[in-house]
């Protein structure tokens, strides 16, 4: 904060150098008036650097006050509403702007079971053989481990049941 203190002083004090030049300038020589505008010019320069850094610091300040806080908030609010690919999202992009936080920390806690639900949910869309051995391989005291198995057994049947169909026809 302190620099941003300064950089404000310093923005107010060439603001101000910049309109005394401009008095100047009223009663100069032509010499003296080339001179001036050169100065002017620069000042100029510095002004729009300082305005730029003045609006980096603004930024920086914004996501170090809010960021992990608001990027945590906002992962608690997509798993409440079960939105596990954008909560994921959100732990990555907690990671990737606040690698050190306690928020990415409890985040990354989090992804184990993100990541259940995601794959849960390609089960049982995709209901694939495959997957269920991902399930059963990667969450062997899962959440839905009893379900995945079920549908092993389904699956097994239903594909000896086609199996048989063909064979009969």
């Amino acid at each position: 904060m302190n620099k941003f203190k300064i950089i404000s002083g310093v923005l107010a004090v060439a603001l101000v150098t910049t309109l005394m030049y401009y008095y100047k300038i009223k009663n100069a020589s032509e010499i003296e008036i080339i001179h001036l505008k050169s100065e002017i010019s620069q000042l100029t320069s510095v002004n729009n650097e300082l305005d730029q850094n003045i609006g980096d610091l603004e930024s920086e300040v914004d996501d170090l006050k809010y960021g992990r806080a608001v990027l945590f908030s906002e992962l608690e609010e997509l798993i409440s509403l079960q939105e596990y690919a954008k909560a994921k999202e959100k732990i990555l992009l907690l990671e990737r702007k606040h690698p050190d936080a306690i928020e990415t920390t409890k985040a990354f806690r989090k992804l184990n079971s993100i990541e259940e639900e995601l794959l849960w949910i390609d089960i049982k869309n995709r209901r694939s053989f495959s997957l269920l051995n991902e399930y059963s391989t990667k969450y062997s005291r899962g959440k839905y481990i009893k379900r995945v198995n079920e549908m092993k057994i389904e699956l097994i049947a239903e594909n000896e049941q086609k199996a048989y169909d063909n064979v009969k026809s």
